[in-house]
């Protein structure tokens, strides 16, 4: 398939999911055609990078850009710690985890999650680079499908934290 990199599915119980992740010019292509909350964090994400690999954390201040109805649909991740499983939700908009923002990744209910969800935010740490994927699963008794941007944002050459944005398409 064309733009994929990879694609995982998991179940565990009656839980379970399918995650493809695309190159990042699928991002491009797709979100900007549906002018997504994706797409609109991407442009300031790459505004504010200046021909960096990724913004410095500080020259990238979101609040003011985000309308009111974006905000429920953007998180944001402090990478900083070596252990992904530490790595802690700032700030998180969705329905489906009310309960993890200010824990750390390891804490989520669903240990599918927990593993797919550290693992991604490790990738884009690391490369410094966004990070664009399709999610479909049930999980914590709540099934969605949606689109999910990372984009990483650092001090110097490392990343110490990760902006995301999602695409709802469907959710019980």
């Amino acid at each position: 398939m064309l733009g994929v990199i990879d694609r995982i599915e998991e179940q565990d119980g009656l839980e379970w999911q399918e995650r493809i992740t695309y190159e990042f010019e699928q991002l491009l292509l797709r979100e900007k055609a549906a002018q997504s909350d994706i797409y609109h964090l991407f442009q300031l994400w790459n505004e504010a990078r200046g021909g960096e690999l990724f913004p410095n954390e500080n020259s990238f201040v979101v609040g003011n850009q985000i309308p009111e109805e974006l905000s429920r649909r953007i998180g944001l991740a402090d990478v900083t710690p070596d252990d992904p499983g530490k790595y802690q939700m700032l700030i998180h908009g969705g329905r489906t985890f009310a309960g993890i923002q200010g824990r750390p990744i390891e804490e989520f209910p669903s240990r599918l999650n927990v593993e797919l969800v550290a693992s991604e935010y490790w990738r884009c740490k690391f490369s410094g680079a966004p990070f664009y994927s399709e999610i479909d699963q049930n999980l914590n008794c709540s099934t969605r499908h949606y689109f999910r941007g990372l984009f990483p944002v650092g001090e110097g050459s490392k990343v110490t934290k990760i902006f995301l944005a999602y695409r709802l398409i469907s959710q019980d």
